[in-house]
């Protein structure tokens, strides 16, 4: 088999056991722990594919999308300590995150919930 053939089976695979995986958990309700099952099952897939077949080019994309995680749970933090913009829901592996950064993000989103109900409320009284 040709390596862009292998590549296209291991692409189509790895889609495939991802749609099956999240659509059985939502059913069985496992929350956050299905992204982390999914991400380490594909994760092991594709090293296993990059070392048997030596393939350069899933090589150069798998580090470009390692260095791209990094950088998103750089701007996660950012917005979630930082600007106070970004809210997780509480229960998720944030044992990282200070609880006092959690509620007071969470303070601030419901304010600015309370603020667009309350403008809308305005907005929609003048029609």
């Amino acid at each position: 088999m040709e390596q862009q053939a292998r590549r296209t089976v291991l692409v189509l695979f790895t889609l495939g056991l991802a749609v099956v995986w999240i659509v059985g958990s939502s059913f069985l309700g496992w929350r956050w722990g299905t992204a982390s099952g999914i991400v380490g099952i594909v994760l092991a897939l594709n090293l296993a594919f990059i070392w048997r077949h030596r393939d350069l080019f899933l090589a150069r994309l798998f580090v470009v999308s390692l260095v791209a995680g990094f950088v998103e749970l750089a701007a996660d933090w950012w917005l979630v300590d930082q600007t106070g913009t970004l809210v997780y829901a509480l229960g998720g592996p944030l044992g990282l995150m200070r609880q006092s950064v959690r509620s007071r993000s969470l303070r601030r989103s419901w304010v600015a919930a309370k603020r667009r109900k309350d403008s809308s409320h305005t907005l929609g009284s003048g029609w």
